[in-house]
């Protein structure tokens, strides 16, 4: 059997979603961590869209919030 591959652009955007929140949640409530992650989820594609810096993919923005939650959700459970 084998694994499915995860594109290296969505690889990315799990990996920096993870980073945002990791930083994030050492200054910060876990909620206001997972709020500036899908703010900076969001806003990346909305710059790709209006600034015409690159193509917008709200599969890039799932991803982030993926990679934020792999890291938020056992804090969250560890705090409960």
């Amino acid at each position: 059997m084998s694994l499915p591959m995860l594109p290296h652009d969505k690889a990315n955007h799990l990996a920096y979603g993870a980073a945002i929140a990791a930083l994030t949640a050492l200054l910060a409530p876990l909620w206001l961590a997972a709020g500036v992650c899908l703010l900076a989820a969001v806003g990346k594609e909305l710059i790709d869209l209006v600034g015409n810096r690159g193509t917008p993919d709200a599969w890039d923005a799932v991803a982030t919030v993926a990679g934020s939650a792999l890291v938020l959700a056992p804090l969250y459970l560890r705090a409960a």
